[in-house]
Order: structure tokens, then C-alpha cells, then sequence
């Protein structure tokens, strides 16, 4: 995602199901859609968005006349973020739980832009959960170690004003320095070859 937007290339349509997995490398697929900005003044837009996806897209991005740049494409990839914690660190069947959470009792919506209270109590709910992992007796291993690192990165990229985001650019150094090393799951790369990350136990 760092690399295509230092190349002003907007995706347009970051989400879960536009992210595969082959072994230990993800690929993001789907470009149909994304749009070339290279030649542009500015990265954002404005007007309407079709198509779209609205359970992943940015609160900015659900309203016509706000601006949206590559900030909005960050939230959309938080979706997929507090997804892939919730089935690494979360009991088997969270994904489905957490769906059934966000979902609006008037309108039936499970956008992640329609409850960012909701989501902040999830991540809450994940750390919890990490937690019981680290406790004697609890289901404890790599996926569980560098999963929390997950919500904590789902934290500032999912924060409803696109302002406090973080840039992809902050992502890729919190996650390969060791000297922002503030916690010992949150160095993925530094910290363990994901090649020797063992067999997830659910």
C-alpha cells in the first residue's frame, strides 16, 4: 500500500476480499477501479463514489462533498486490519460476532464508517483477549504474539477523522524499526522471520 501511493496510484476499493494470501506473502488484487493520480495536482477527489464498497469505506468517503485523498484508502485498510486480529487473537467465530456487533438495529448497515465507538470497543475486546492468550494456560504462540500488534496498528489507522490517521509511510516504520519498538509484538519484521511462524491453534 506504501508503495502505491508514493506511485499516486489510488486503489479505490481496498477490502478484505482484495487481499490474498500466498503462503507468507499478501498481494493486493483487484485494480479495476483504481485510479492513476500521478498527473494530478492532489491525490483527493471529490463527488460521488461508484462503485464502492460501503462497509470499508472511510467516514469522508460516504459523503459527496467531503474531500477524499489517500487518507481514506488507510481506513479501508484498517477494516481489513481489525479483521485479520480478529481471527488470529479472537476465539473462533469473533469474525461473525464482531459483524453482528457493528450491525445498525434500525438500518441493518455494518459499515465500519456508522460506529467508530463500536470499534474502539472491539479493539478493547481484542487486546482482552490477547491478554487470556498470555495467561497460564492460555492458547499462546507466535500468531497470537505478533497478532496483537494488529489492533494496536487497526488503532490509528481506523480513527474516524482522516487528519489523526496514520500514513503508510508511519506504518512501515512503526512496523520495521526497532527503535519504535514499543511493545513486543509491534515489530513484526524485526522481531521474527514470518517464514518461522508455526501453525496458528485455535
Amino acid at each position: 500500500m506504501d508503495y502505491i501511493h508514493e506511485m499516486r496510484v489510488k486503489h479505490k476499493d481496498i477490502k478484505p476480499s482484495n487481499l490474498l494470501a500466498d503462503g507468507i506473502k499478501v498481494c493486493i488484487t483487484d485494480f479495476g477501479i483504481s485510479k492513476d493520480m500521478a498527473n494530478a495536482g492532489t491525490t483527493g477527489t471529490h463527488g460521488a463514489i461508484r462503485p464502492y464498497t460501503p462497509m470499508c469505506c472511510a467516514p469522508e468517503a460516504t459523503d459527496c462533498a467531503e474531500r477524499r485523498g489517500s487518507s481514506a484508502e488507510i481506513f479501508s485498510l484498517g477494516c481489513a486490519i481489525l479483521e485479520l486480529a480478529t481471527v488470529l487473537v479472537a476465539p473462533t467465530g469473533s469474525l461473525q460476532r464482531f459483524k453482528e456487533y457493528r450491525e445498525d438495529p434500525i438500518s441493518g448497515s455494518t459499515d465500519y464508517s456508522n460506529c467508530p465507538s463500536k470499534i474502539l470497543q472491539w479493539i478493547w475486546h481484542l487486546w482482552g483477549h490477547w491478554s487470556e492468550r498470555l495467561a497460564p494456560g492460555g492458547k499462546y504462540n507466535d500468531f497470537v504474539r505478533f497478532g496483537v500488534a494488529l489492533p494496536e496498528i487497526a488503532f490509528f489507522v481506523l480513527d474516524p477523522n482522516p487528519r489523526m490517521r496514520i500514513a503508510t509511510r508511519q506504518m512501515v516504520t512503526i512496523l520495521g524499526r526497532h527503535d519504535l519498538y514499543y511493545n513486543s509484538s509491534i515489530n513484526i519484521r524485526a522481531a521474527a522471520p514470518a517464514a518461522s511462524l508455526p501453525a496458528l491453534e485455535v
